[in-house]
């Protein structure tokens, strides 16, 4: 074998030297690069599932508002005498109807599915017929949805049907409606724009396309993407995927799906513009990696080559880079033989990795401030979509309050009128008796909505009133003990942070209501400190916290929802809970000026 000359073997050392240190400093930008596109990434996929999500929901609130509209219309519907089957007219019903809003057509059926009278056309009647909604009311007792099997170029959403009952609770047929997103050239569900590569798109349990936000071209692209909508539509959970279809441009897909149907929301966006960001770092970080791959090792080989200074001076030198450190100049000796050549070339070396860190600071300054921008712009869209809830619940409430309580109110006084009258037979008083019952209830249940929505002493009164009403008008038909202390001075808060805080207990209290079963719910408020602190502890069967991070459920949801929201007013919400140790909520929020929150 020959053998390597010194001068050969030291060459190679030093340059197999170098080259590792400065692969290792490429190895640890790559790493930082991948993690930032990952984080650039992850922060698009949520934005478009954030979109997905809202637009979800609202699709299931207007099918809930649908449902509790159609069983208030059903209270309508003439019956005949003998109370077995409704009447071929139904003038007052017709009235409702056309003021209703929200059905595009309407049927009564009797018991045997026979379409006793009808609105609206001819397509939507035919689909009542034969649609199993109204068999399913029957068979529950109860209003319910079922997907529509309309072929048609616009199907309806959902059809919903409400069973009618004669004047001894026996099934006397069904009320049923179909439910588009448009009506009357009013758009029910407006879905969001945001660009002309950007497509929401609503679709059924079959698949089918039934409101999109682009043009009808937009509205096909659902089509590309069959295999992959089949398989969310299947699994029935929400998702972010890029898709790529054989011949077509890949896609960035998002679904949320419906609570109270099967289907959901799709979010698709070309993916080289919804991943344009992530997609530019990949690039730079390729381009300057092989970029800096040449360098290192051009510059290793021209310093091995040039190797001919002192081991003390290389020594020093690399131990003052290996610490980092690579602002001091390496020393030039005066000759200019092979040593200054040397030291001429580490010098250059020197200043390359100085200049590569300080590029991969400055790119990681620009990592952080786009991170923090896209966090605040999730910020915002939060704020404005609470922000949008809390107006929605205002309008709502003051329309069922100066509309539909005041007309129930109304109905009970002229039925209990009615019932006075000395004349009127047994038989039509004991029917009289009935519906003012049901108009009662029908009343409180009107007035619990309400409360639910927004109560007026929120406004009139300030934060304690409010909380304190609200929880002995929830709890007060429960059984359950309730306490509602204040501590320190009460005062009144900003409207934002009371009604932060009154949703947040209002949370509170239903979930401990509704899944606990706890014998006794305390809430307090704390106005000491510099912070507002509010507890609502029960001594309820508890569960386990891990319930929070565990799916979507309602309690999962609600407990999501009391999170975001002290965190948009800038505190923190802690829960306290095991299975059989009751649970503890306390929420703590600054009462600053600057503190921004929802309306």
């Amino acid at each position: 074998m020959r053998q390597v000359p010194p001068r050969r073997r030291l060459r190679f050392r030093v340059a197999t030297g170098v080259a590792l240190g400065l692969l290792t400093l490429l190895l640890v930008f790559a790493v930082l690069m991948a993690w930032a596109i990952r984080i650039s990434t992850e922060a698009v996929q949520h934005e478009r599932l954030v979109m997905a999500r809202t637009t979800a929901r609202a699709v299931d609130d207007l099918l809930g508002q649908a449902l509790h509209q159609l069983e208030a219309l059903a209270g309508e519907v003439q019956l005949e005498e003998s109370g077995d089957r409704p009447r071929a007219e139904q003038p007052g019903l017709a009235r409702l109807v056309h003021v209703s809003g929200t059905y595009e057509a309407m049927g009564v059926l009797d018991p045997q599915g026979a379409m006793v009278w009808s609105w609206g056309p001819a397509e939507d009647v035919g689909a009542l017929r034969v649609s199993r909604a109204w068999k399913t009311a029957l068979e529950i007792g109860r209003p319910g949805l079922s997907p529509a099997e309309l072929a048609a170029a616009h199907p309806p959403i959902a059809l919903a049907a409400a069973p009618l009952r004669g004047p001894r609770g026996a099934l006397a047929g069904a009320l049923a409606g179909t439910l588009h997103f448009a009506h009357m050239g009013v758009e029910l569900v407006p879905l969001p724009q945001d660009g002309a590569d950007l497509y929401v798109e609503i679709v059924d349990h079959a698949g089918r396309v039934l409101r999109s936000s682009g043009s009808s071209d937009a509205a096909t692209t659902a089509a590309g993407h069959l295999e992959l909508l089949a398989s969310f539509l299947q699994s029935g959970v929400e998702g972010a995927q890029v898709h790529e279809p054989p011949g077509g441009q890949a896609h960035l897909v998002v679904y949320a799906p419906f609570q109270r149907l099967p289907g959901g929301v799709f979010v698709e966006e070309r993916e080289d513009v919804a991943l344009l960001v992530p997609r530019q770092l990949q690039r730079i970080g390729v381009f300057v990696g092989s970029t800096a791959m040449v360098l290192v090792s051009l510059g290793a080989w021209w310093y091995a080559r040039h190797i001919t200074r002192p081991l003390e001076e290389l020594t020093e030198a690399a131990r003052t880079m290996a610490a980092g450190s690579f602002d001091p100049p390496v020393q030039r000796p005066a000759s200019q033989d092979e040593l200054g050549v040397l030291a001429r070339s580490f010098e250059e070396m020197r200043a390359r990795l100085r200049e590569a860190f300080q590029d991969r600071l400055r790119w990681e300054e620009d990592l952080e401030r786009q991170v923090r921008e896209r966090t605040e712009a999730v910020r915002r869209l939060l704020e404005e979509i609470i922000t949008a809830q809390e107006e929605e619940r205002k309008r709502i409430g003051r329309e069922l309050h100066d509309g539909a309580a005041q007309d129930l109110a109304t109905l009970v006084v002229a039925l209990e009128t009615l019932e006075a009258d000395a004349a009127l037979p047994q038989g039509r008083r004991d029917l009289v008796q009935r519906v003012k019952a049901q108009a009662r209830m029908a009343l409180q249940e009107v007035r619990r909505l309400l409360l639910d929505l927004r109560p007026s002493g929120l406004d009139e009164l300030g934060l304690v009133p409010a909380v304190r009403w609200y929880v002995e008008t929830r709890l007060a038909s429960s059984g359950i003990e309730h306490a509602v202390t204040a501590l320190g001075q009460e005062r009144r808060l900003s409207p934002a942070l009371e009604t932060t805080l009154f949703r947040i207990v209002q949370e509170a209290v239903n979930n401990a209501a509704r899944h606990a079963q706890p014998r006794r719910i305390a809430v307090t408020l704390d106005f000491t400190g510099p912070a507002m602190v509010a507890t609502v502890e029960d001594d309820g069967r508890g569960f386990d916290p891990a319930i929070e991070r565990g799916g979507a459920s309602g309690q999962a949801l609600g407990l999501m929802g009391m999170r975001e929201r002290a965190a948009l007013a800038g505190g923190s919400l802690a829960i306290h809970s095991q299975p059989g140790q009751g649970t503890r909520v306390e929420a703590r929020i600054p009462t600053g000026e600057d503190i921004r929150a929802p309306h």
